[in-house]
């Protein structure tokens, strides 16, 4: 297929360079030939997955009519379960662009599935971007299971954050994952109740304020634990004055 422009029908004029960088590598005129690319079980992982990826961008995304949408949709959820990561990293974000009120269910079946870590952390990361709160079990179990890597708990934990809103057991989970032996779940679930704003797990972080155990490249456990106090507090105030 030779390097073409792609220009989509709908678009003010002037792509992201990256964008353009990217499809013309592809060798995609349009957002129907790049779902082609990505469906065509014959292309390579990378290929497959990079043309996920470019799906995932709102100007390729909404260039498909709804079938096609759809069907991008279906084939993201079967990607996942070829268990090969790269794919599995273009389909994630395809997922988490599209915002299909179904796809929860076969992520989060991929999560708590036994395929390869790596593909499930990508899954964890797909129910993050979906924010959809169906999930927050999925991720709850995860959290809690001690027999998983301290990476997919911690992952599961941030998901937490962005599915778990209003959800008790999800804040309970997040509070007592405060105290894991991981210094990764440690902040990455102080991270989570910044984001939902869980007023009750400000004693539990208040005892974080000393655990100095970085974690490469984020931080410490306590610089989270801090900023998710100051969150918090700030969040709360905000619902006060507005009272």
């Amino acid at each position: 297929m030779e390097n073409q422009t792609f220009v989509p029908t709908n678009a003010s004029p002037g792509l992201p360079r990256t964008l353009m960088q990217r499809l013309g590598r592809l060798g995609a005129r349009n957002a129907q030939e790049v779902l082609g690319l990505f469906r065509d079980l014959k292309n390579s992982e990378r290929i497959r997955g990079e043309a996920a990826y470019l799906l995932s961008w709102k100007e390729v995304l909404e260039e498909l009519s709804r079938t096609d949408r759809s069907e991008a949709v279906r084939a993201a959820e079967d990607a996942f379960w070829e268990d090969k990561p790269h794919l599995a990293w273009g389909a994630a974000y395809l997922l988490g662009a599209a915002k299909d009120s179904r796809a929860w269910k076969t992520v989060s079946a991929v999560a708590a599935s036994k395929l390869s870590q790596q593909t499930r952390y990508l899954a964890v990361y797909a129910l993050l971007l979906m924010s959809d709160r169906r999930a927050a079990g999925t991720l709850v179990g995860i959290l809690q299971n001690q027999r998983e890597p301290a990476s997919l708990r911690a992952q599961a934990a941030e998901a937490l954050g962005h599915c778990g809103s209003g959800s008790n057991r999800a804040g309970s989970a997040l509070i007592t994952a405060l105290a894991d032996e991981s210094a990764e779940v440690r902040l990455f679930s102080a991270n989570a109740l910044a984001i939902c704003g869980n007023w009750r797990a400000i004693p539990a972080l208040k005892k974080l304020l000393k655990d100095r155990t970085p974690v490469e490249p984020y931080g410490t456990v306590a610089a989270d634990a801090a900023y998710a106090i100051r969150t918090i507090a700030t969040r709360r105030g905000q619902r006060v004055a507005r009272r």
